[in-house]
């Protein structure tokens, strides 16, 4: 055996092992518009927020075009029930059938964790219209996720006091 094919074995060999642990890192990646198969919801996290398992990955996952109260750091006691009101109505619309995870875009670049965008149907039903329908989040774009929950809701917004 000569050190030329002994070479031309190893370099072989590490591509071949360097393919295969890139294809099982990348199993269950989609790319943007792509329907995300086998996931299941793991948490709710607020009204447009879910953490999903996809077979054996954790996925961050947030729907898109929404502007929602915020639950981790309300304005107002106000915002935190709506919030809390629109993160249970999402749970219930996605037990009311099958579910279709479709990715929108790229999660942003630079920030590890960032959810990544998503468009969720219930039979035709986009989940995201129907929340803003229900007055339980607005559309992003316009105020979005800019919106002053409290003044939206009628509350006063509540003051620490020393």
């Amino acid at each position: 055996m000569t050190l030329s094919f002994v070479t031309r074995a190893m370099v072989l060999t590490a591509v071949t092992v360097a393919g295969w642990l890139y294809i099982a890192e990348h199993a269950g990646t989609w790319g943007e518009g792509e329907v995300m198969e086998g996931c299941e919801v793991a948490e709710v996290i607020d009204t447009r927020t879910v953490r999903l398992m996809c077979g054996e990955a954790d996925r961050l996952v947030r729907l898109e075009g929404l502007g929602v109260p915020d639950v981790g750091e309300p304005g107002c006691d106000a915002e935190l029930a709506h919030g809390a009101l629109g993160r249970d109505r999402l749970r219930v619309l996605l037990e009311d059938g099958p579910l279709e995870w479709r990715r929108t875009g790229e999660p942003m670049e630079g920030v590890p964790g960032t959810p990544v965008p998503v468009r969720v149907t219930v039979g035709d039903e986009n989940l995201a219209d129907r929340l803003v329908r229900e007055g339980l989040a607005v559309e992003a774009g316009g105020e979005g996720a800019k919106v002053n929950w409290c003044d939206r809701l009628g509350a006063p917004v509540e003051v620490e006091k020393d």
